[in-house]
């Protein structure tokens, strides 16, 4: 059985994709207490400012929340 992943990405204002990232220092576990959620997280999850700073500590990046919209979601790896 093949594993899921999941993705950073980063829309601009015309809803481009702008970049997406491997969140990889993250368990689902802690996932899903970040975004409150009991389910495996197959869905597409709205980063929040609340989850900003985990998320960029498992993605190595800085979140632009003002000028981006961030989305976790689910990938097949």
């Amino acid at each position: 059985m093949a594993e899921v992943e999941r993705i950073l990405r980063a829309y601009g204002d015309d809803d481009a994709l702008v970049g997406e990232w491997p969140i990889t220092g993250l368990r689902l576990q802690k996932l899903q207490e970040l975004f409150g959620q009991a389910d495996d997280m197959y869905d597409s999850y709205p980063v929040h400012r609340e989850q900003a700073a985990a998320l960029e500590r498992a993605t190595g990046i800085t979140l632009d929340l003002d000028r981006y919209a961030y989305f976790v979601d689910a990938g097949a790896v």
